[in-house]
Formats: C-alpha cells, structure tokens, sequence
C-alpha cells in the first residue's frame, strides 16, 4: 500500500529501495545476520522517507526555484560520478526523454539545502549556554557506547557428518575451559576457522550476531 505524505504518494517501491540501502548497512557491520531486524528496519526506512518528503515540501513552498545553470552542473555532475553520460544512463534506467525527473529531485535537493543554511543563518551560531544546555539534556548521545571483546571456537561439520562427535569435541573444550586452559591454544586446535577468523573484534549490545554464538566463546 503507497504511502500519503501531505496528498504526495510516495510508491513502495521507494520505501523498499531505503529499507534495502539501511539493511545492507547494518550487515556489513556484521550486526545481523538474517532477518530478525527487519520490522525495526522498515520502520526505519518510512521514517527517513516521511522525513525527506516533508523537507522536499516545504523547501518547494518556501524557497524560490534552482537556476537552470546550478541544477545544470550538478546533475553534470552525478553523471561524471557514474562514468560519464552514457553509464549515466545505462546504470539509471534514465534516458535524454526522462531526465526531467532527475532535474526535478536535484532542484528540490539543492532548495532543502538552501532552506537548512537559511534557518542555522537565522539563529546565528549557538552561546556557549545553549551548547551546555543541549550536552546536558543529550548526555547519552556523548558516551561512548561499552563494548566486549569477542572470540569463538567454530565446529561446523557439512550435512550428513557425524555432528555428535563435534559436540563432544565441544563438550570437552568447556571442560578444559572451565578448567583453566588457555582460549587461545584450543581455538587454534579445535576451530574449523582459521586463526584470523577466531577473534571477532569489539561489540557494542546487541550487536553481536546470532550465529557467533553457537559455539564455545569468551
């Protein structure tokens, strides 16, 4: 079902083009691994959508047109960043007889702009006041969020092996473990993973993903 924005349908397939690019994010941060976040990601994406849409409207309301010569150089210049004209629009799906519609997104991209420099204008750089007042009530966004350190041993054998000889193998590993002995020494000798995929790095919460924790981890 499209969405309405002030009577503006904004198509699915817009929303859906903004989940993709905030899910892909996310998992290159290595901090999901299927689709468990996807609800949290849609809402997302309709959120920053709904966003720019109301800031493309009342940039059109308040703010006068983009000169023919601006809107110009900078779609000149989205094309030199595809690899000239013709990748330009190889890549776009657009064509010489549609560019209009890219026109149009550029004028009311650069008149956002120009209505956010105008309003931080307006008010004037903020008093040392206003920033103490504003880090006090946003302390949380200063932190720097905890993280951990993680390393895992990996016992992944394909279909059809013996699965219950690498659970053993597992079981015995979180005896020496609890034990005493080194994490380090037996990943080397227990993990299916080479030595540099061992170490999983820093994880703020909730970050980690959930398949690192199917096995002996510290």
């Amino acid at each position: 079902m499209p969405l309405i924005v002030n009577g503006q349908r904004i198509e699915d397939a817009v929303i859906d083009s903004e989940f993709a690019g905030i899910k892909a994010y996310h998992e290159n941060l290595g901090n999901v691994s299927c689709c468990e976040r996807d609800p949290e990601f849609r809402g997302m994406a309709r959120q920053n959508v709904v966003a720019r849409v109301l800031l493309s409207q009342e940039a059109g309301r308040r703010i006068e047109p983009t000169p023919d010569g601006e809107v110009d150089a900078a779609v000149d210049k989205l094309k030199e960043e595809y690899g000239g004209e013709q990748w330009f629009f190889a890549r776009t799906g657009l064509t010489p007889e549609t560019i209009h519609l890219l026109r149009h997104d550029v004028d009311l991209d650069l008149r956002v702009r120009r209505m956010m420099d105008r309003l931080a204008d307006e008010d004037g750089p903020p008093g040392d006041e206003t920033l103490r007042r504003h880090y006090a009530q946003h302390l949380d966004a200063f932190k720097t969020a905890e993280e951990v350190r993680a390393s895992h041993i990996l016992k992944n054998p394909p279909r059809g092996e013996d699965r219950q000889g690498s659970y053993e193998i597992l079981r015995e590993v979180r005896r020496q473990l609890l034990a005493g002995a080194d994490f380090d020494d037996l990943a080397r000798q227990h993990s299916d993973k080479a030595d540099e995929h061992i170490d999983l790095g820093y994880f703020k919460k909730n970050e980690l993903p959930r398949n690192s924790r199917r096995s002996p981890s510290r």
